[in-house]
């Protein structure tokens, strides 16, 4: 197995590096699923707020506004 190097030249055995570009991966995917949520979230509130339609009641599986 190939050796890596730190930025301060230690060796790191392979195993170590994996699980070191793992968890950078495993990080960057959950801000990732972080800003779709609340983008979602947030232009389904727009939707309702600010436009005053019904894209939300849709989405929640009412078809009109209940009074």
């Amino acid at each position: 197995m190939p050796e890596q190097h730190t930025a301060n030249g230690k060796v790191i055995t392979y195993h170590e590096f994996v699980a070191q570009v793992d968890d950078v991966r495993r990080t960057r995917v959950g801000y990732v699923l972080v800003v779709a949520i609340s983008s979602q979230v947030l232009g389904a509130i727009k939707h309702h707020v600010l436009d005053r339609d019904f894209t939300l009641l849709t989405m929640l599986g009412r078809t009109e506004k209940q009074t």
